[in-house]
């Protein structure tokens, strides 16, 4: 799978070379993960972590995390639970996605976003995924998850979901496929 590459940004997996101490996005618990838990959780299989560094450098900007998520057919809405199965609704869950104040305000988030859902999309024609879910921390959050074509659980309205074939059909439009 090849992750985003920009003039600017390279998007890659985290590995030992990647700078993490600097990087503060404003939410302690998310600069604290990326400093001291994320190469661990990477190499315990719990999630997957892409980081986004200016071309050619190795200073962290951005990151995301992806991991397995099981949403229940009780929180899908009402329009798509005609087509389920009536059991737990396999998914990938963008655990963590936080830029660094520095390049707030300067698209890094949404590059990083891309490739995630890229990711996601890639996986899915291996696996069997049907949306992507956030768990939107705010409702600042919550609105940009929505801006980018999420949608809430209805029981749960900080939770938003994605399904794989809107992303699918999305990315294919956009190349021209």
């Amino acid at each position: 799978m090849e992750h985003v590459t920009t003039d600017s940004w390279c998007v890659e997996p985290i590995g030992t070379h990647h700078q993490r101490e600097g990087f503060a996005c404003g939410e302690a618990v998310l600069d604290e993960f990326l400093k001291t838990r994320a190469r661990k959780h990477r190499e315990q299989n719990i999630s997957s972590i892409f980081v986004a560094v200016p071309l050619g450098g190795s200073v962290v900007a951005g990151y995301y995390t992806l991991a397995e998520r099981m949403l229940l057919f009780e929180d899908m809405p009402t329009a798509l639970v005609k087509r389920l199965p009536r059991h737990p609704i396999p998914s990938v869950l963008i655990g963590r996605l936080a830029v660094d104040m520095a390049h707030q305000g300067n698209g890094v988030g949404k590059i990083l976003l891309v490739d995630a859902l890229r990711t996601c999309v890639a996986a899915a024609d291996l696996i069997g995924i049907f949306a992507v879910v956030v768990d939107a921390k705010n409702e600042r959050a919550k609105s940009w998850y929505q801006r980018h074509g999420f949608s809430s659980l209805p029981s749960r309205p900080m939770q938003l979901f994605i399904l794989i074939d809107a992303l699918r059909s999305r990315f294919i439009n956009a190349v021209g496929r």
